[in-house]
């Protein structure tokens, strides 16, 4: 496997990594012209060829986003499970299974072998145009078409049809994306491998995807995140009722479930102006109380501030060494929530609380068909199944707020003040004017509750 990297910046700022596991025949070139100014992009390739020694930028990074794509999932699956010190966090398989070669779940074995005893320079431009599914989409991918020798090719495919199939539960991937038109790996058998997963997503699109959407639409842009709360920071507790009453009501539930030994240790992840931290400190009396947040956190809150990333500081923490972990409205821009809670489970000993606020599919439903890259919300239902544990008492429950306006630009106003239009953002100018437009004078919050008590 060859491991390059292809970001313009020598280096994140931040640290974080996205690591793209490339399909068969593949290197950097096709993916030349994608960029994000908050990760660092590194490409895996022709997985025929010996893993690198050096992985000295993975270990050192502080977050690795992993996107797999085609005969890419059964590779990112093996290097996941063989690297398991790694932080990576999100993981998106894309248009492949862990059974690249089989007739139900994978490629068929005819199309496979047969791609392998006639593989050439013609076939391979017709293997081109049977993944890009149309004559323009294959002369936008011919333009970065990759640099692969025949030879290297036959040897990558001799490769994959060696490898044994991946147990499923090894890995947890948190989305996998499924093209209802794939002519490479059949749609059908992509939904039968896949057909216990939590988070599947069809698409209308063909084997090889629009990769800035899909990363759009699973990558959180922190940095862009913490700016707008930033902004929204004066006037946020003004304007925040619903979000009020989620924390209001998640320190009641944790409450209720909290045993009789007070929690000593409390670390809050995203407490932002305090909402949370306010109604819980009304019954609690931590001795060890951690703010954590993207942004600076103001003086006036108590406890020790931490400004960070809560998704990659809670790896950090040692195993159960922790008496309560709270979170209202935040998780919902992590970019693998289910990761998180795990870790946290990990975290918090024995008899210990975790305490989290979340939003459900519902939440502003109203601006789903103005938003570019709609968010992504897991329903009450996909946590249940998620969170599974027989260490562990778990409740989850929902409810739902609605909040009404007189004029659609009261409604673009409350956004703006609360900061959270990181779907629709009051920026662009085509979705307020479209908002504007609109008859919409009403939004509805979705709020989950997750309250775990470990065993």
């Amino acid at each position: 496997m060859k491991l390059t990297h292809i970001s313009d910046n020598t280096h994140a700022p931040s640290g974080r990594i996205l690591l793209i596991f490339a399909g068969w025949g593949m290197d950097t070139h096709p993916f030349s012209t994608l960029t994000r100014d908050d990760y660092d992009l590194w490409v895996a390739y022709d997985y025929a060829s010996p893993e690198p020694t050096d992985e000295t930028p993975l270990k050192s990074a502080s977050e690795i986003c992993v996107l797999a794509w085609s005969f890419g999932v059964i590779e990112a699956a093996r290097f996941i499970i063989s690297h398991p010190h790694l932080p990576i966090t999100l993981k998106v398989a894309v248009n492949g299974t862990h059974h690249p070669v089989d007739d139900n779940r994978g490629i068929p074995e005819s199309i496979f072998q047969g791609t392998l005893d006639g593989l050439s320079e013609q076939s391979l431009l017709k293997f081109y145009r049977r993944m890009c599914g149309s004559q323009a989409a294959t002369a936008q991918f011919l333009a970065t078409r990759p640099h692969r020798s025949i030879n290297s090719l036959r040897d990558e495919l001799l490769h994959i049809a060696s490898l044994p199939h991946t147990d499923e539960q090894n890995v947890s991937w948190d989305t996998v994306f499924i093209s209802r038109y794939d002519r490479i790996i059949p749609c059908d058998n992509q939904q039968r491998a896949w057909a216990m997963h939590l988070d599947v997503r069809l698409t209308d699109s063909n084997h090889l995807p629009d990769f800035s959407d899909i990363i759009a639409s699973t990558v959180t842009h922190k940095p862009m995140v913490a700016r707008r709360f930033i902004r929204a920071a004066s006037s946020y507790e003004a304007n925040a009722s619903v979000q009020r009453i989620v924390a209001a009501h998640l320190s009641e539930l944790w409450r209720n479930m909290q045993p009789s030994e007070e929690a000593q240790t409390v670390v809050e992840a995203g407490a932002g102006t305090g909402l949370l931290t306010n109604e819980y400190l009304k019954w609690a009396s931590p001795t060890n109380l951690t703010l954590w947040d993207l942004a600076e956190l103001q003086h006036t809150l108590p406890g020790h501030h931490e400004q960070c990333d809560a998704e990659t500081s809670i790896r950090n923490l040692a195993t159960n060494s922790i008496d309560a972990i709270a979170s209202a409205s935040v998780i919902q821009w992590f970019d693998s929530p289910i990761s998180f809670i795990h870790q946290c489970m990990r975290v918090v000993r024995p008899g210990g609380i975790i305490a989290i606020a979340t939003y459900g599919p519902d939440n502003m439903k109203e601006l789903i068909p103005f938003a570019p890259s709609p968010a992504h919300y897991l329903s009450a239902e996909t946590w249940r199944k998620a969170l599974q544990d027989e260490h562990a008492e778990i409740s989850i429950s929902e409810d739902r707020h609605s909040i009404a306006f007189d004029t659609p630009s009261q409604l673009l106003r409350h956004l703006r003040l609360t900061g959270v239009n990181t779907s629709v953002s009051t920026r662009s100018l085509s979705a307020a004017r479209s908002i504007l437009s609109s008859s919409i004078r009403e939004i509805t919050y979705h709020p989950i509750y997750i309250v775990i008590r470990m065993k």
